[in-house]
């Protein structure tokens, strides 16, 4: 996979927290500090684009405005993930 692909996807995932965690009307605190350990651990270890869609999930499913905030760009990361995703698949770094 090509770094630019992983780059981009890399960079839907982590704004989409970042405009996700905006604040206590936006998600719980205790989605965000999950969503914060599911990105540490993304990080620590060598990354997978399972690792990726698994934070993207996270970040979907915790409650209404993250619902409405990754409809709009699931597709956008979609197209840039492979289209079978296995857990130890890495990113481009």
């Amino acid at each position: 996979m090509a770094p630019h692909r992983w780059d981009a996807a890399w960079l839907i995932v982590y704004n989409g927290s970042g405009n996700v965690c905006y604040n206590d009307e936006t998600i719980t605190v205790s989605n965000a500090q999950e969503l914060a350990d599911s990105i540490a651990l993304l990080t620590q270890n060598p990354p997978t684009w399972g690792g990726l869609r698994k934070v993207w999930n996270q970040i979907a499913g915790a409650g209404e405005f993250a619902s409405e905030y990754t409809h709009g760009r699931t597709r956008q990361l979609e197209e840039l993930l492979p289209n079978r995703v296995e857990s130890n698949q890495t990113g481009g770094k």
